[in-house]
């Protein structure tokens, strides 16, 4: 039961954000400190797409290195565990909670793929 308010409330969460988010475009007042000048002077916010997608190229590679670090070190504990069921039940949390937290990035990047017009891919 409580998964399942989990569920509705991020599901809500979720579409209460897509139905407010603003439709203008963040400007970065001197963007040629951060970027060079081809994705500064894009009129077509171009920039901020790029600031945006190289922001979650960095976030999906980080997600990915640590998530299989995490997948690997839980995969060895249980099986040094032997029988001590202490460690096997914190060690299936562990993974649960790794596999929940991929979902939610999967979620949030679906998410970004459909809040911005034409994708950021």
């Amino acid at each position: 039961m409580k998964k399942t308010l989990l569920y509705l409330a991020l599901a809500a969460t979720i579409i209460t954000l897509a139905t407010l988010a603003p439709e203008t475009t963040l400007a970065v007042e001197d963007c040629t400190t951060i970027l060079d000048d081809s994705l500064c002077n894009d009129p077509t916010g171009g920039g901020v797409l790029a600031i945006l997608r190289i922001i979650l190229d960095i976030l999906t590679a980080g997600v990915g290195i640590l998530a299989t670090i995490g997948l690997v070190v839980s995969g060895i504990q249980y099986i040094t565990s032997r029988d001590d069921s202490g460690v096997v039940a914190k060690v299936k949390s562990r993974i649960f909670n790794i596999v929940l937290g991929l979902l939610a990035y999967g979620v949030m990047w679906v998410a970004l793929e459909w809040l911005i017009p034409g994708g950021i891919l």
